[in-house]
């Protein structure tokens, strides 16, 4: 009983707290005309939460896209200055330039799907931005961001990248670069100083390789590339002490290196390769293994013969334990 009564204060300073916080977050969602026509009336100057989702604004049958004033909304998201997070998805803002200047707030920004050509060169202005999203664009190159040095997630899939220049990268907060669906062979060598940098997506480009430079991302744990060209798992990953995830499905490997084996943990998917065969040294690794091969690929014995309930195995489809 009296420790149900000690328990009790705390867990009511806990609820107080996170009510305090619900209330001081107030949030839009604009998806419909009614939402659209109350934002843009309302003139509102104390949300911190705005999202609009051209999709559902414009295809639920009840807002003709004409209809859509760009001044009159951009009119009234200036409004509220202290906004911490804005979300504007499918809208045009390739055509209809918007300036991010009021915003000295805003941690976290998604701008998917708006036709934009280029990293919008105001959102240099956005000092405390931590979270950016810019994927399905038609953006070309990275640029426009050195001045966003607390920036951790830079999502641009599904973008036109094309080997973009050597851009000099200042983002030493930068944890998240997701660069999926593009047409990118290479990366500059000045992505090392991306120090803090723990995950990299590049599934689906146009890599015969794994960047040589990958091994100076001390804080690298999450490699996806998955829809390439690899060929091969290079030794210098051996550096990263922190690696636990590997994805290369769907490339042109044909041995997996003995040295992930140091890896007690590690889950690697690579199926639909060219691996014909499994070394002894494969019995040490992973905590999730699944490949796919040839279905007379070689697999040794020690695997077959190991009974550990920790190792997670499949190999056509087939579990080993």
């Amino acid at each position: 009983m009296k420790n149900t009564l000690l328990i009790m204060p705390v867990l009511l300073f806990v609820f107080l707290n996170l009510s305090l916080k619900k209330e001081n977050n107030k949030i839009i969602i604009i998806d419909d005309s009614q939402s659209y026509h109350s934002f843009i009336k309302s003139k509102s100057t104390d949300y911190t939460i705005i999202k609009l989702s051209g999709g559902s604004l414009f295809h639920r049958g009840n807002f003709n896209i004409d209809s859509f004033d760009y001044e009159l909304f951009f009119k009234a998201l200036i409004l509220n200055k202290n906004i911490e997070e804005l979300e504007i998805i499918s809208l045009d803002l390739q055509k209809n330039k918007f300036d991010f200047y009021p915003f000295n707030n805003l941690k976290k920004l998604s701008l998917s799907n708006c036709k934009l050509k280029k990293i919008p060169f105001k959102l240099k202005q956005l000092k405390k931005l931590e979270y950016l999203d810019l994927s399905h664009n038609k953006i070309e190159t990275i640029e426009n961001l050195e001045s966003n040095l607390l920036l951790k997630s830079l999502n641009l899939q599904n973008n036109k990248l094309n080997n973009f220049k050597n851009h000099s990268f200042k983002l030493l907060n930068l944890k998240e670069i997701i660069l999926t669906d593009n047409n990118l062979s290479f990366l500059p060598k000045s992505m090392v100083e991306l120090k803090s940098l723990s995950t990299i997506n590049l599934d689906n480009n146009q890599f015969d390789s794994i960047p040589y430079f990958f091994s100076e991302f001390d804080q690298l744990m999450s490699i996806s590339m998955n829809d390439n060209y690899i060929t091969e798992i290079p030794n210098s990953l051996s550096k990263l002490k922190n690696l636990s995830f590997i994805y290369l499905n769907n490339n042109r490997i044909k041995n997996i290196p003995c040295f992930l084996s140091q890896y007690l943990d590690l889950e690697l998917e690579i199926k639909n390769n060219n691996i014909d065969k499994l070394p002894e040294c494969f019995c040490k690794y992973f905590d999730y293994l699944e490949i796919t091969g040839p279905l007379n690929m070689k697999i040794p014995n020690c695997l077959k013969e190991r009974n550990t309930n920790n190792k997670r195995v499949f190999i056509n489809s087939n579990q080993y334990y």
